[in-house]
């Protein structure tokens, strides 16, 4: 995963981020959620997308879907 963007304030933000190859995961269900430290506190994001990888008969498939209320 390599970040590719975004902002960030005290309460708000946001990242664009950008998977470099689904190849190197397994196939399952995958949460996503942003951490960010700030001094010795990490911050974590209480939601976050789902992202699911699925084995297809033309290789990996790759879905994602937003949180609820985004």
């Amino acid at each position: 995963m390599h970040q590719v963007g975004g902002w960030r304030s005290f309460r708000d933000g946001e990242y664009v981020f950008e998977l470099g190859s689904a190849s190197d995961l397994p196939a399952g269900n995958y949460s996503l959620y942003l951490e960010d430290a700030s001094g010795d506190k990490i911050i974590s994001t209480s939601h976050g997308p789902q992202l699911t990888i699925r084995e297809t008969s033309q290789g990996k498939q790759l879905s994602l879907r937003e949180p609820a209320g985004k």
